[in-house]
């Protein structure tokens, strides 16, 4: 069973879901109704040889009926049963696929830094290839030359036993030398396909690194590991075509063996008269078929074998575990009557939520939208990244991370996209309580109700009534985590589309006045309108016909867009002319005075223009 590879075959077919009743039902249908072709042709041979011999029309006449009859069924049920085959697979594989990707997406991130993306292209179209011809090829004509086989040794035994014992016997030969083979075939398998996502990585970096590699004169060594990366693939096939050659032969000659006895015995029958030779060629026949079993079957269980090697690679995908959200992670909710009580709100009472809206105030705690306190993280077990380190982003200001590379500051934005959680510490993500109206009106937020309110969250009173307690709604989602920041990396990247589209972002409904007015606060807005189709202009494969001040200040309006209270910035400066970067670095200085803004940069101006600046 293991040699075979049958659990993983079964789960391949479990993961058609539904569909694999019409595919089941196709393919063993066709086995079946091939089965009885099979019996109508050997019959009809017999008929119409004993009928020829022995002068015999009518018996001549019902041979060349069933003969005719089992190819006109074949013709009618042959492309009714590959249609629904073929239907059940393409709709299977696109599940598949669609399925692979978002579960590629939902991943840790540790996944991704460690995985080239070369092989993640790889398991994409080759492992999925070889997943899609166990569907469309290799298990249906497994199950075609088995069952049919089989078929063919049973009427074999209806005509002569003595016959079937024969070819049975012969054949299981054959199924010894497949199975000696099929682990060898497995593990080819495999190597080829783990070298296949090499030279797909291989290939990707060639692509992406183009000009780079032209400008460095890199052709060369580029140009070598290209032919080591197929040479290696080459070795492999090779080596796997060896195997097949030498299984296939050692089959092929065991299946002569078989004919050779089946022509001897059948030979001696006629001689002593213990047959006809109407029953001898029928029994000829049907070897071919039985030959499906022991030979043809045989072989696509080992072509099999290479395929579910590939698809072996995808289950390894789907079984990693999605990120989940750690317990250091946390979102507090800040009441509006709360804040009040705390004594940075003049107005009193209900008054305090009608007349300032769900945010009572600007001032106080819930200015802090982000703590990280006391965090602690590393990629290797002793060798800290982070240690104990504490930061607050403000609302309304300007954030700067400054440090040496490698000191963690990439990381501490990880951590704040939720992409890595820390060994130790907490993060926490602060947002105001939005209250609605009740039927009965207002909450209250008279300073008695105040301190009945939160004095039994905090157990004590202070000079306003009670002490500072924020709501803290567990379990966090990571949904939630990451609709509190957007993000503009160093590097931005642009899909195909038009403008419109990638400052909307995922969110195809944005109204068009949000597009144009994020694109405004980000500095983009004059230049998008100087296109020739305005924010309806497309753009080239990772916005390659823009400028990179561009490209930064689109995905800074992609950021804004999504109208998130944190905004994070990873030097997105440091990659741009002089000039392009102090436009950049005012547009960050503007928006800092809407909403709380991380900004890690190496740029002294950076320093002088931010409120609070950290260091690693």
């Amino acid at each position: 069973m293991k040699k075979y590879n049958i659990p993983a075959l079964i789960r391949a077919i479990r993961l058609m879901g539904r569909r694999k009743y019409v595919f089941l039902g196709a393919v063993f249908f066709f086995c079946g109704m091939e089965v009885f072709g099979a019996v109508l042709s050997t019959t009809g041979l017999q008929r119409i040889v004993n009928g020829t011999g022995n002068g015999d029309t009518a018996l001549f006449l019902s041979g060349l009926f069933r003969t005719i009859f089992g190819i006109v069924l074949w013709e009618i049920y042959a492309p009714l049963c590959q249609y629904l085959r073929e239907l059940s697979a393409a709709g299977t594989m696109r599940d598949v696929k669609t399925g692979l990707c978002e579960h590629i997406l939902k991943l840790p991130a540790g996944y991704h830094d460690q995985t080239a993306s070369g092989e993640v292209l790889s398991s994409l179209t080759n492992d999925c290839a070889c997943l899609e011809r166990i569907y469309t090829n290799t298990f249906c004509e497994v199950c075609r030359y088995a069952i049919d086989g089989i078929g063919g040794v049973v009427i074999m035994a209806v005509i002569d036993w003595r016959f079937a014992i024969v070819v049975f016997s012969l054949g299981l030969i054959s199924v010894r030398i497949s199975s000696y083979f099929s682990s060898r075939l497995e593990e080819n398998g495999t190597q080829e396909q783990k070298q296949l996502a090499k030279t797909s990585a291989g290939a990707y970096e060639l692509i992406q690194a183009a000009k780079t590699i032209r400008l460095f004169r890199l052709q060369k060594k580029k140009q070598l590991e290209m032919e080591e990366s197929a040479r290696s693939e080459a070795e492999i096939k090779v080596k796997g075509a060896g195997i097949s050659a030498a299984m296939n032969s050692a089959i092929t000659a065991v299946n002569s063996g078989v004919y050779v006895a089946i022509l001897l015995v059948g030979a001696l029958f006629v001689r002593f008269e213990l047959s006809d030779w109407g029953t001898v060629i029928a029994l000829m026949s049907l070897k071919g078929i039985a030959d499906m079993l022991f030979v043809y079957c045989l072989e696509y269980l080992a072509d099999m074998q290479k395929d579910l090697a590939g698809a072996k690679r995808l289950f390894a995908i789907f079984d990693r575990e999605e990120e989940e959200v750690s317990d250091c992670f946390k979102i507090e909710e800040m009441d509006c009557c709360e804040t009040m009580r705390n004594g940075c709100c003049e107005t009193m009472g209900n008054a305090c939520c009608e007349t300032m809206g769900n945010a009572c105030c600007e001032t106080g705690d819930s200015e802090v939208p982000i703590f990280l306190r006391n965090v602690s993280f590393s990629y290797e077990e002793g060798k800290p990244v982070l240690s104990n380190f504490s930061m607050e982003i403000r609302d309304r200001s300007l954030t700067v991370l400054a440090g040496e590379s490698g000191s963690g500051k990439s990381t501490v934005m990880k951590i704040l996209l939720a992409f890595y959680a820390p060994s130790a510490g907490e993060v926490i993500f602060r947002r105001k309580m939005k209250h609605r109206k009740e039927q009965s009106g207002m909450p209250d937020c008279s300073r008695e109700q105040v301190g009945q309110r939160f004095g039994d969250l905090a157990g004590e009173t202070g000079a306003h009534g009670a002490q500072t307690a924020p709501h803290t709604e567990p379990p966090v989602t990571l949904e939630q985590l990451r609709q509190m920041t957007a993000y503009v990396p160093q590097d931005a990247m642009l899909s195909g589309g038009n403008v419109r589209e990638n400052i909307a972002g995922g969110n195809p409904s944005l109204p068009d006045e949000a597009v144009r007015k994020a694109a405004g606060l980000a500095g983009a807005d004059e230049f998008i309108r100087s296109m020739p189709d305005g924010y309806d202009s497309l753009l080239a494969d990772s916005g390659k016909n823009l400028s990179g001040g561009q490209r930064q200040r689109i995905a800074i309006a992609r950021a804004l867009a999504k109208d998130a209270p944190v905004l994070l910035l990873d030097e997105v400066t440091s990659a741009l002319d002089p000039e392009t970067a102090e436009q950049i670095t005012e547009t960050i200085r503007k928006i800092s005075r809407e909403k709380a803004v991380l900004w890690i940069s190496h740029d002294d101006k950076a320093e002088k223009i931010a409120d609070y600046v950290y260091r690693l």
